[in-house]
């Protein structure tokens, strides 16, 4: 299909500092998923409330363009906590515990050319 969507992995070490705030050499990051439309996994470790909501605005402040975003918060043992968060106005709540691999059947599968897990390794 035109316009195919592309599923980009996003750890926190990589963007975020320590206090979850957006590292200054994401802008190009960001503004290639933005330019691309593409739809961002975007994991975080911590199962904090206050670090969620952090993450959560973050997002929504600096890629308002993106429709199809999920936000996985994931605890030290890899265990998924408050899986999947779509950032879009209606945001929608997953809050059960769950594996990497129980994520898989929230994504298309043509979006994942491998098991969420090994990202983790």
């Amino acid at each position: 299909t035109p316009n195919q969507k592309s599923l980009i992995f996003v750890a926190n070490k990589v963007i975020l500092d320590d206090n979850y705030n957006f590292l200054p050499q994401c802008d190009n990051l960001l503004n290639k998923i933005v330019q691309n439309n593409n739809l961002v996994l975007v994991c975080v470790k911590t199962t904090q409330d206050e670090v969620e909501e952090k993450v959560k605005k973050l997002f929504q402040q600096h890629v308002p363009a993106l429709k199809q975003s999920h936000i996985i918060f994931y605890e030290q043992d890899g265990s998924v906590y408050n899986v999947i968060r779509q950032i879009n106005p209606n945001m929608s709540f997953h809050s059960e515990k769950q594996t990497f691999d129980e994520v898989q059947q929230f994504i298309p599968s043509h979006l994942l050319k491998e098991p969420i897990s090994s990202y983790f390794k």
